[in-house]
């Protein structure tokens, strides 16, 4: 449900700091605790050179807010983005209507024991 919202962060940071989108859009995950966002990249791991924690905070600064990505901050060497929970919501509702009784539904695991 997160990956419209990965692109947009992605695409942005491609832009600001020169790496690929490739590189950016796995690096970007869960916090580890919801205060600090919804999602989080680890600067480290867009191999950008210089000091991580500075890197996070010019590129906090230059980041571009919109409708789907509300809010960016930087904490240590980590970048920090609130997502519009309402966009989200209708996301995830409308994945569940349109997928119906096979929501939630995966044949992982079948035919093993």
């Amino acid at each position: 449900m997160y990956d419209d919202f990965k692109t947009l962060i992605a695409a942005q940071l491609s832009e600001l700091s020169g790496a690929s989108a490739e590189i950016i859009t796995p690096a970007i995950d869960l916090p580890k605790a919801t205060t600090f966002g919804d999602l989080a990249v680890a600067v480290p791991r867009l191999r950008l050179k210089g000091n991580p924690v500075q890197l996070a905070q010019s590129l906090a600064e230059q980041f571009k807010t919109d409708d789907s990505v509300t809010g960016v901050v930087a904490t240590g060497p980590y970048l920090n983005f609130r997502i519009n929970r309402t966009a989200f919501t209708q996301k995830v509702l409308k994945a569940v209507h349109s997928a119906g009784e096979k929501y939630g539904w995966t044949n992982e695991g079948a035919g093993k024991r």
